[in-house]
């Protein structure tokens, strides 16, 4: 078997930047999920204090916002707590660095959660 001169460097050519490229890939798609998981981590959390009795939406908000700071992430816009009658649903929205293109730069999660109600003991 004899081996033409030049052979390995054109083999080099196009095996490196395979492999750069799947490289790249998984450290993007790692990032994509860790802050999905940031994501919903933080609009758990802001939930259930938005949910606990006596709660406000502030309380809400800034619990995801720590959440997300303590957590590694980086908050695209503050996080949306809606408060309905019996329900608090909670947006959070993490900016993610893109290294590939295509990818998305923006993840969303939502959590919704009962809201705690307060029962006298009289009334139970």
């Amino acid at each position: 078997m004899r081996h033409e001169r030049g052979e390995v460097s054109a083999e080099s050519v196009i095996i490196v930047p395979v492999v750069f490229f799947v490289l790249l890939l998984g450290v993007q798609a790692t990032t994509l999920f860790h802050a999905a998981n940031i994501a919903t981590a933080a609009a758990a959390q802001g939930a259930s204090a938005a949910a606990a009795s006596g709660a406000s939406e502030l309380d809400g908000e800034r619990v995801a916002s720590i959440s997300v700071a303590e957590l590694g992430g980086s908050l695209s816009s503050p996080p949306e707590v809606k408060m309905r009658s019996d329900w608090v649903e909670v947006a959070v929205h993490i900016a993610i660095p893109r290294i590939i293109p295509g990818f998305p730069r923006v993840i969303e999660r939502n959590v919704t959660e009962r809201k705690e109600r307060f029962v006298k003991e009289l009334d139970r």
